[in-house]
């Protein structure tokens, strides 16, 4: 049984620049964060019931982060203010603000995250006393989830050098003890990218959702993989993978030099 409140982290915010309001682009009619924070919701409805888990948008302070609110509709998600370009503090103070024991940490570029990875390092993180981190493996980029303890998050923070953490921020965690769940054998650098930075993203993104529609709510991970192999349609978004490592490596080294 999981004791203590464990808080869904969706980090998201609309700064981007690639892709101007990202997080709202349709998707089947609805903004495409509702569709990750739906696929979560679904998974989790009783756990959000029963008071164990809260799905928290975690966003910065900066003019424009108010729109998540409003593009929630009825779903059971709360949405959260804190810094801006430390994701790490963000999510910090919204653990002590909320009361989390417990963090799972998820991309708000990541769409289509799979809820199952996510049940998985829920599952396993009250028994995981001997490490800091559980993380899932072997899926394509954007479908892998982590998860720590608010103890841990606050330990790295607060010996954490420098203000800023937004790209590449796992770096904050040094020398973690792992726990690794292995769910395929998909590389980061694959062919299949299930995150959005780029147009191409947004098009793969709405493709998958507008010819599954409700049924992606709930699709296990290996269908929905599947289906994108069997389509093709990680042709529409492959060839922007160099250039989101190059520029994922580009500004973490930014903000590492300061």
């Amino acid at each position: 049984m999981v004791d203590g409140m464990t808080g869904l982290l969706i980090t998201a915010r609309m700064g981007s620049a690639r892709l101007p309001a990202k997080h709202l682009l349709l998707a089947g009619g609805k903004p495409m964060i509702t569709w990750l924070c739906a696929r979560m919701a679904h998974e989790f409805q009783q756990k959000i019931a029963g008071g164990n888990i809260k799905i928290i948008i975690a966003t910065s302070t900066a003019a424009g982060n108010d729109v998540f609110a409003s593009a929630l509709g009825q779903l059971p998600v709360e949405v959260f203010h804190g810094s801006d370009a430390h994701i790490p503090l963000r999510q910090l103070q919204c653990a002590e603000e909320l009361g989390l024991d417990r963090i799972i940490s998820i991309d708000g570029d990541d769409v289509l995250c799979s809820f199952h990875a996510a049940r998985l390092v829920y599952d396993a993180q009250p028994n995981a006393d001997d490490v800091d981190i559980v993380s899932t493996a072997g899926l394509p980029l954007g479908m892998n989830v982590s998860g720590y303890s608010t103890a841990y998050l606050k330990r790295s923070v607060e010996a954490a050098h420098g203000d800023q953490y937004a790209t590449g921020w796992g770096r904050v965690f040094k020398a973690p003890r792992t726990r690794t769940i292995k769910l395929g054998d998909h590389a980061p650098d694959g062919p299949m990218r299930f995150t959005l930075d780029y147009e191409e993203d947004a098009s793969f993104f709405r493709t998958i959702i507008e010819r599954l529609g409700e049924r992606v709510l709930d699709i296990p991970d290996e269908d929905l993989i599947e289906y994108v192999r069997m389509h093709e349609l990680h042709r529409i978004n492959t060839h922007v993978q160099g250039r989101y490592f190059e520029n994922f490596n580009t500004e973490r080294d930014k903000e590492i030099d300061g």
